[in-house]
């Protein structure tokens, strides 16, 4: 079997991602990860992360990315064959901007290294939601901390159904319908009216 590279991407509540390798070390359980018969990491003589951004009217990842390599010190720490080392990726390093949060939406991940005769990859998606997890959770407080006949049944409908779309677009996601996460995912930032102060 050819080397498989794993990955696990997971979003962070402060608009980021966390990125770790799960590609491990061959064995027979294993027989797509580093080491002989395969690859050896040894060998590998570049490493880079390009991030696809959502675009901010479909929430489905664009044209545009961004790449990490050597230069944000990820090709010191991949690949690896250990899942315990961890690249973290913030909103500046996603190409938002110094000291900006990545966007919510559908973001595809492509992970490449190079032996300098063939390159191996693999893509994933992954849905950012923290912006608009936070002013739903600011709707709710509010929804709580009303008094009198303000209103709080509809703000705590509001906060359910925007909470809704966020649970759809995670499964949609898992079911690899990309459409339909970035749908939900617009339908709940629309509830928030755009989201900008989280």
């Amino acid at each position: 079997m050819a080397l498989e590279l794993k990955v696990l991407i997971t979003p962070t509540n402060q608009s980021g991602f966390i990125f770790k390798e799960t590609t491990g070390i061959y064995s027979a359980g294993n027989t797509t990860a580093w080491g002989a018969p395969n690859l050896e990491i040894g060998d590998i003589t570049d490493a880079t992360l390009a991030i696809y951004r959502p675009d901010t009217s479909t929430r489905l990842p664009s044209s545009t990315y961004v790449s990490i390599g050597s230069g944000e010190g990820f090709y010191n720490l991949f690949p690896n064959n250990s899942s315990s080392y961890q690249f973290d990726i913030n909103g500046e390093m996603a190409g938002f901007g110094v000291g900006s949060k990545a966007i919510d939406g559908v973001y595809e991940f492509v992970y490449s290294v190079t032996d300098d005769i063939s390159v191996v990859s693999t893509s994933v998606y992954v849905l950012q939601y923290a912006t608009v997890q936070c002013c739903l959770a600011k709707m709710a407080v509010k929804a709580i901390n009303s008094s009198g006949d303000c209103g709080c049944g509809k703000k705590s409908s509001t906060f359910e159904r925007g909470m809704l779309m966020i649970e759809a677009a995670k499964y949609a996601l898992i079911c690899n319908n990309i459409t339909a996460a970035a749908k939900a995912i617009s339908h709940a930032i629309e509830i928030c009216g755009g989201c900008h102060d989280c």
